[in-house]
């Protein structure tokens, strides 16, 4: 162009420089990521940086305004500031794979022998003389073929590549094989990797199925390759709000053959089209911590430890022996802790919730292949390793206590240990499947807080597991009596018989409408006694018939001279033992209600005929009658009220006025009063008969309630 300047002021350059004289700086300047001029010319990506990219105020072939200060819809000056606005009319991505959200799951299916909670199980096994945590322990069943299938997307980019590896360690190269791999793009692939061949011209219309051929690396198979649609005709997926055919999806699959005992591990990565664009890339040498990030796979990774753990199954073990079970349980246990006692019917029960137990147990074939760990984390079995069971409990439920589990490592002190020494088993010293386990715990805790006692005796118990077997749960021999209900259960409305504060004694007749509700004197029955003639006993929570023998050496507390056997051998047919107590009724009533426990009403039904031997009129072996003192007779309530006759002053007439399930309405036909201390006394006689069946049965419960 000409110049206005006056050549005398002109300054001459030096002119074209030789060759090989232009230095490199002369090239360098900083555009986007491209760091010359050199790659700025061949960098089809970051080239011009939309950011770098500027819009007229006005379409220069239309004169339509486009940014804002020419009245244009575009804030910004640059591309990019219009690419960020046109961004928010994009619909919601698709769930990537390892990803969930929304509608169409990207989490992969890897069947049920490969998802914790369906047939896989955690645990650990041993290899190569070490114990392997993981969470892919699978029953024999599971030797086979199986096929992984799963939500793609973006369906139409990027490489899906299938690994495994033989340790765990995915970036271990020496260890780890591309079993498989797939473009998704359009042509052509990368060299040597298999291609589904995208369709441009087909995206709005969906893309052929793309079937594997088996055949090195062609094994994953991509199906219903259809865009983000409003509906879908065929159900493939569930429709989104709709139409945008920028998406994508697909479904792939593709086989896992599980062999017994190590399965070896797997992971699948979706490659983003950027990186995977040869197949050195995506080759296990290439696999790095560094390379699987998510700036490279639209699949979960590393980094996001929830959605990589849903593309990795590390560590598959196939136990062979899944159906084995423990056996061969010992179990021998004894008094320790805070020993105290209170009698019942005669007979001594441990009862301060601070008695313990010493616990030994050991069991055969409790390791297999493979075997329960912990069911808490741990240094060796870190969170999300768990065991949903531990290798062993112990079961203090008839104490009122809790289940404690025992885990296999990191315990102190170590409590599941091996037999044969005594040691504690560890990562490194793993269990072997001849080890007879062991399991000690002297001064174990038996109950936590004063409970009913359970009948008719209370029992430690051990449960061993293994790793798909049922639980073994085996109960001591010894016999521990336990109640520490002596007092805080009964009322003066209720009768658990966990104690005998209530209890007058069995011949007690009631008829003084004076009686106090707390026996007193002669009719005050005497709880450390041996059971007296004509009595029941009230043992463990339950009224029986006497017929156990206490001193037999199972059993604890010792009980010398209590051998209640005898008692029940000695008594003769149809002989009846009772038990009497009075209930509050609280104000004054002639009529109630009495909820019986742990018999039935066929148990105490009594016939039509009266029988004043109360024997063939009750062939159930049952009696319950209630008294108002000083007014009724002992009024059955096995027998309908007015029968066999309307006189309740006498013993025997019936009382029933209804049933509903286990409690009974009754009538008594005079109304308790008040004894003179506030008190309106009913009396209740539970009688049992040993006609066959009344010395097997036992009562477990009687309320008094009023009438509905």
């Amino acid at each position: 162009m000409p110049s206005t300047k006056s050549p005398t002021v002109v300054n001459a350059g030096p002119g074209k420089l030789s060759a090989n004289q232009v230095p490199a700086s002369a090239l360098s300047f900083s555009m986007g990521a491209a760091g010359d001029l050199a790659a700025h010319i061949g960098d089809t990506i970051d080239a011009h940086m939309a950011g770098a990219i500027g819009v007229p105020e006005v379409n220069p072939s239309t004169s339509q305004p486009l940014l804002s200060s020419a009245g244009g819809p575009y804030d910004g000056e640059s591309t990019m500031d219009a690419l960020t606005m046109l961004a928010d009319l994009f619909p919601v991505r698709p769930n990537r794979i390892g990803f969930t959200g929304g509608v169409n799951s990207g989490l992969p299916d890897w069947s049920n022998s490969l998802t914790v909670g369906d047939d896989a199980i955690r645990g650990a096994f041993t290899k190569a003389g070490a114990s392997v945590v993981t969470k892919y322990l699978t029953p024999v069943g599971s030797i086979g073929a199986h096929t992984v299938t799963g939500q793609v997307y973006p369906a139409d980019r990027g490489v899906l590549a299938l690994y495994s590896t033989t340790n765990g360690d995915f970036f271990n190269a020496g260890q780890t094989t591309l079993l498989g791999a797939l473009w998704l793009g359009a042509n052509p692939a990368p060299a040597g990797v298999p291609g589904a061949a995208f369709v441009e011209a087909s995206r709005t219309t969906g893309q052929t199925d793309y079937t594997a051929s088996a055949v090195g690396l062609d094994i994953i198979s991509v199906i219903d390759r259809l865009p983000y649609l409003a509906s879908y005709p065929g159900l493939e997926y569930t429709a989104y709000a709709q139409n945008f055919f920028g998406y994508q999806l697909g479904k792939f699959s593709f086989p896992v053959t599980l062999v017994s005992g190590d399965s070896q591990s797997r992971l699948l990565v979706h490659w983003k089209e950027g990186y995977a664009g040869s197949l050195a890339a995506i080759q296990p040498a290439s696999l790095t911590a560094l390379t699987l990030v998510a700036g490279n796979c639209y699949s979960g990774v590393p980094a996001q430890a929830t959605e990589f753990d849903t593309v990795v199954r590390k560590n598959i073990y196939v136990d062979a022996q899944s159906g084995a079970a423990p056996s061969g349980v010992t179990l021998t246990s004894s008094p320790a802790g805070t020993v105290t006692t209170s009698t019942l019917s005669g007979v001594a029960y441990y009862n301060s919730t601070g008695f313990q137990v010493n616990l030994l147990s050991t069991v055969n074939n409790l390791f297999h292949n493979s075997y329960l760990t912990n069911s808490v984390s741990s240094v060796s079995v870190p969170a999300g390793f768990q065991s949903l069971d531990p290798i062993a409990e112990v079961l203090m439920l008839d104490f009122g206590g809790v289940t404690t589990p025992y885990q296999l490592f990191d315990a102190a002190p170590a409590r599941v240990v091996n037999n044969a020494g005594g040691a504690a088993y560890t990562l490194g010293a793993p269990p072997a499947l001849a080890d007879v386990a062991r399991l000690a715990h002297s001064t174990h805790p038996t109950g936590v807080a004063p409970t009913r006692p359970t009948f008719p005796v209370s029992k430690p118990t051990v449960r061993w597991k293994g790793a798909f077997a049922a639980d073994l749960d085996t109960a001591t021999t010894e016999n521990y009596l336990f109640n520490t209900g002596f007092t805080g259960f009964h009322t003066s409305t209720f009768e658990p018989f966990c104690s005998e504060v209530y209890r007058y004694i069995g011949a007690y007749g009631a008829t003084l409408a004076s009686a106090p509700i707390l026996p007193a004197g002669g009719d005050d029955f005497d709880s450390a006694v041996a059971i007296p003639a004509g009595e029941l006993q009230v043992q463990s929570g339950r009224l029986v018939y006497p017929s156990t023998n206490f001193t037999a050496a199972s059993y604890f507390p010792a009980n010398p001279g209590r051998n209640y056997a005898t008692i029940l051998a000695g008594d003769g047919a149809n002989n009846k033992r009772r038990y009497v107590r009075a209930f509050d009724t609280g104000v004054a009533r002639n009529t109630g209600r009495l909820r019986v426990t742990g018999v039935t009403f066929t148990d105490f039904e009594a016939g039509v005929v009266v029988d004043p031997a109360e024997v063939t009129d009750h062939t159930g072996g049952v009696i319950v009658q209630v008294r108002v003192p000083g007014s009724t007779g002992w009024l059955d309530l096995g027998r309908d009220s007015g029968v066999p006759d309307l006189d309740k002053s006498q013993d025997f007439r019936g009382c029933l006025t209804g049933i509903a399930g286990d409690i009974y309405s009754f009538d008594t036909g005079s109304f308790t009063a008040d004894n003179g201390s506030g008190e309106f006394l009913l009396f209740v006689r539970v009688t049992l008969i040993k006609n066959g069946v009344g010395e097997t049965l036992s009562v477990q419960e009687v309320e008094w309630l009023p009438p509905a």
